[in-house]
């Protein structure tokens, strides 16, 4: 590369302040979610936007749609895209349409990378490794897996919370040894300090 001193260290920076801004973007959106329950995906509206992100200008989705798991912003290396969130008022206000399910392609496609000639499976538009949402990627994944158990069932939940107690004292040692700290310090605590979901 013949550019500019410094560039690649540039590309880090803005990648990685780019990527926080999201995750807290998203974690305040989930926090109002009740009174704001909709999320509307913007691009910068300039000639620099991707034509690959120029359609998702404007989708006006419900902030649980499984469309923010995989396309949360930023999408790709430099990407401007933003995510807000939004009010049935708001809606209103701003003549916004909520878009429709079926205009929304959640569709894997396959590419041969022309250098390896690897078959990868990735999300039109989506740069290959970005199609994550950084706001859940921030979140303690002990938080966030205790989150996804509470969703289960009751009777799944149980057995399930059992399972991952078990697999966190068989692999993990920090767990182990932080189970049997809090177990000597308190009898009492010992019972509560398994593994529990959303804790």
């Amino acid at each position: 590369y013949k550019g500019k001193r410094g560039w690649r260290s540039n590309v880090i920076y803005q990648n990685n302040k780019n990527t926080a801004n999201a995750a807290g973007r998203w974690t305040q959106q989930q926090r109002v979610k009740g009174t704001r329950p909709f999320l509307l995906y913007t691009t910068a509206g300039d000639e620099k936007v991707r034509t690959d992100h120029r359609p998702w200008h404007k989708f006006l989705l419900p902030v649980d749609h499984p469309f923010w798991l995989t396309h949360y912003p930023p999408n790709g290396w430099n990407c401007r895209c933003k995510v807000i969130s939004l009010s049935e008022r708001d809606i209103k206000r701003m003549n916004l349409k909520i878009t429709e399910p079926g205009s929304v392609d959640l569709r894997k496609i396959s590419q041969t990378d022309t250098v390896t000639g690897e078959v990868i499976e990735k999300f039109p538009g989506v740069d290959l490794g970005w199609d994550y949402n950084p706001g859940m990627a921030w979140v303690a994944p002990d938080i966030a897996l205790g989150r996804e158990l509470v969703k289960l069932p009751p009777v799944v939940r149980k057995t399930s919370i059992s399972a991952v107690n078990t697999k966190l004292q068989e692999q993990v040692p920090s767990y182990r040894a932080w189970l049997a700290n809090m177990s000597a310090q308190t009898p009492e605590y010992a019972a509560r300090s398994r593994f529990v979901a959303g804790h």
